[in-house]
């Protein structure tokens, strides 16, 4: 089955066209934002992490209740009112020169941004056939990919040629554009506030149904568990690696946008492969692939010395993208394929709370470590603990294959 039906589908066309736009704009942001802390200011690797705690912290605090609030509402214009919001927080950035400042207004935005991850995995959920939910999920993996491979190689290169001020301001205006985008799919006729099945339950027994979904559904607690661990040893050393690359390349801080955008390359490669495939592979074998990707990575980024040709870093980058970008393929489309169009905001939330729990704790626990020893010691520990969670996983795989082949053998009468 081709792309073309997607293309076709106008709502889809909008919001999809929205979201590229706001993601070209984050990473411009993003290597914007840790090229001001390393090489502007000449922050403390414990600073850098606390850049991770700003963006994590609203999102493990928020969205839990975010995905039961916009269950019940037009999730375009939330995500609209959302754009409209972080843009004015982000031409804001523009005129702190406080560190602890700029962080509280980083927090702040993120808190707007928490309603944009379930409100978007719902409008797919309810404007995407079945049949074309796997590609929806890729085609919008592969424009959050490609714009992280042009974001931070063009962000990089203008905010060391002028500022990263510049590239917070293009983060600005892009979002801006989102919004008219929005603004255009809110006229639309569509529903997308997609009232429940169900009659509308009080708040907290809907958090409280949302997480029994999650406790009793193997799939995703299993999803959700290994992703979490998965994440917690990648985000302790991945906010740590422009303190690396200042070690052994301080005359390149434009190293940093591209190995962001060869991350990307190897996050397309993924996308682009999966989206080719008819029905969803096994999750668990993706993510033991994933997590000997980034095992890889991290182990060898520990020998890296100064003087080390480019190519070396930009190769690990896209082994590093692969690795990264089968997590996010696995738990978008495992989101899509176990939850119903009434629990799906509720079950994403969550899954972005917990994720962002290991974004929030872990950088701290790695830029503790960093200056107790080295960068290169927490590079080789957070490889070796990713073969661990992947040896796990496999023996959970195993046993679970044994009780499903239990169950085919001695059925219940």
């Amino acid at each position: 089955m081709s792309l073309q039906p997607l293309f076709k589908n106008r709502l889809f066309m909008k919001v999809f066209a929205s979201y590229s736009i706001s993601m070209f704009g984050i990473y411009f942001d993003r290597v914007a934002i840790f090229l001001l802390f390393a090489y502007v200011w000449q922050e403390r690797p414990i600073m850098l992490a606390f850049i991770a705690v700003a963006i994590a912290l609203p999102q493990v605090i928020i969205s839990p209740f975010a995905g039961v609030f916009i269950e019940h509402r037009n999730k375009v214009k939330v995500m609209l009112a959302a754009d409209i919001l972080t843009a004015l927080f982000t031409f804001s950035l523009l005129f702190i020169t406080n560190t602890w400042l700029f962080l509280t207004v980083l927090m702040l935005r993120s808190t707007i941004a928490t309603v944009h991850f379930p409100a978007e995995q719902a409008i797919i959920k309810h404007i995407v056939p079945e049949a074309l939910v796997l590609r929806a999920v890729s085609l919008n993996g592969i424009s959050a990919q490609a714009a992280r491979i042009i974001g931070p190689v063009i962000g990089a290169t203008l905010a060391a040629i002028y500022s990263p001020l510049l590239c917070l301001f293009i983060n600005g205006v892009s979002l801006l554009f989102s919004s008219l985008i929005l603004l255009s799919a809110a006229k639309e006729k569509t529903d997308f506030s997609h009232p429940p099945i169900r009659e509308k339950q009080p708040f907290w027994e809907d958090l409280q149904e949302g997480l029994r979904i999650i406790l009793q559904t193997n799939t995703l607690l299993i999803c959700f568990g290994y992703s979490f661990l998965g994440f917690f040893a990648l985000q302790m050393v991945d906010v740590q690696f422009p303190v690396l690359f200042r070690l052994i390349a301080p005359e390149h801080p434009e190293l940093m946008g591209w190995i962001m955008s060869f991350v990307g390359i190897g996050s397309i490669f993924i996308y682009g492969l999966m989206s080719k495939q008819r029905k969803m592979l096994y999750p668990a074998k993706l993510l033991m692939t994933s997590f000997a990707c980034l095992a890889i990575v991290f182990i060898s980024a520990s020998f890296l010395t100064s003087g080390f040709p480019l190519s070396v870093p930009l190769l690990m980058s896209i082994i590093l993208g692969i690795g990264v970008g089968l997590q996010m393929f696995v738990a978008q489309t495992v989101i899509q394929k176990e939850t119903t169009g009434d629990t799906i905001a509720r079950i994403s939330s969550l899954y972005h709370a917990i994720i962002n729990i290991s974004i929030l704790v872990a950088p701290l626990i790695g830029a503790i470590l960093v200056e107790l020893f080295s960068i290169y010691t927490v590079l080789k520990g957070s490889g070796i603990l990713l073969l661990l969670i992947g040896s796990a996983l496999l023996l959970t795989h195993k046993r679970e294959n044994q009780e499903r082949v239990e169950v085919t053998r001695h059925p219940s009468i």
